[in-house]
């Protein structure tokens, strides 16, 4: 949700100096994208956890080498000396507050009480409609809880990214498929692991799903999404010849658990819940060839 005090010229061109105000909460899901009404709070650990009415606090993160503001902060811009450079930005990170929001008969109220890391007091009134995009649907295909049959999944491969999210270990991509490329189940998931020695292989672990697509912490696997593709935790099955899937699953919340044996194998346990609320796990014991793409070891 993104709150904005910088008017436009004719031409559509800001006129600066100004603020931004972004903020990512949990709210009830909506079919028809509507925000629930009540007090939404700043609480990291259960916006973690993806408990409605929670904020996630603002903070500075690094996504390929490039420092962005993420979650809930105030942007300032100004104008650059020179009109040909981008404007100059401030911020500040939000930790601790409310924001409440009610039903009007114009859309919604919505207040804001926010103080950010260094003190400062963040208010916002509004009072309108809210357009809301990319409402997501369920994508699952499951229509119960499954176990995968994993018996003919020989086909498994890891690329080491590297560090790319300066967590203090390695992301590795996985992906496991039949042997014959269409029987049976497949499973594919992103993790952030503890170590950032590729030569050790994927490292041992139970990791959680992450709270956001933006950013991993250590110890978390990202939760399954679909834009344009199949991305981050997911069940696979239905395979057609051109590798295509027809039948899949998210996973949204749950345990993985990969066990690095020491010599090329491994094994994976996990129980995921999809966004259906169905339950789909399973355990697969096998060889994954592995590829640096990116780890400096």
């Amino acid at each position: 949700l993104t709150f904005s005090d910088i008017e436009t010229d004719e031409n559509g061109n800001d006129i600066l100096p100004g603020y931004n105000l972004g903020i990512e909460f949990f709210t009830p899901y909506d079919e028809d994208g509507a925000i629930a009404e009540g007090t939404y709070t700043i609480d990291a650990a259960k916006a973690e956890n993806k408990e409605a009415f929670s904020i996630v606090p603002g903070e500075m993160q690094t996504l390929l080498y490039y420092l962005f503001p993420y979650e809930t902060f105030l942007e300032y811009l100004e104008p650059a000396e020179n009109p040909d450079e981008e404007p100059l930005g401030r911020y500040g990170f939000c930790c601790e507050g409310t924001m409440t929001v009610t039903k009007a008969d114009s859309g919604y109220e919505i207040h804001c009480d926010f103080y950010t890391d260094e003190g400062m007091h963040v208010t916002c009134s509004y009072t309108g409609n809210v357009a809301v995009s990319g409402v997501p649907g369920p994508i699952s295909t499951l229509d119960g809880d499954y176990t995968l049959d994993l018996s003919n999944a020989t086909d498994a491969r890891a690329i080491d990214f590297g560090d790319i999210y300066y967590a203090g270990g390695d992301m590795w991509m996985i992906e496991i498929y039949p042997g014959d490329g269409v029987t049976g189940d497949g499973f594919m998931t992103t993790i952030v692991g503890n170590s950032t020695d590729f030569t050790a292989g994927i490292p041992s672990g139970t990791y959680k799903a992450c709270a956001s697509n933006y950013y991993m912490n250590v110890g978390e696997y990202l939760y399954g999404y679909l834009s344009s593709s199949l991305n981050g935790t997911f069940y696979l099955s239905g395979f057609q010849e051109d590798g295509s899937v027809t039948e899949y699953a998210p996973a949204i919340s749950g345990d993985l658990n990969i066990e690095n044996h020491g010599d090329g194998t491994y094994t994976f346990s996990f129980e995921f819940l999809d966004d259906r609320g169905y339950t789909w796990d399973g355990e697969w014991t096998g060889t994954i060839v592995t590829e640096n793409n990116g780890s400096e070891s």
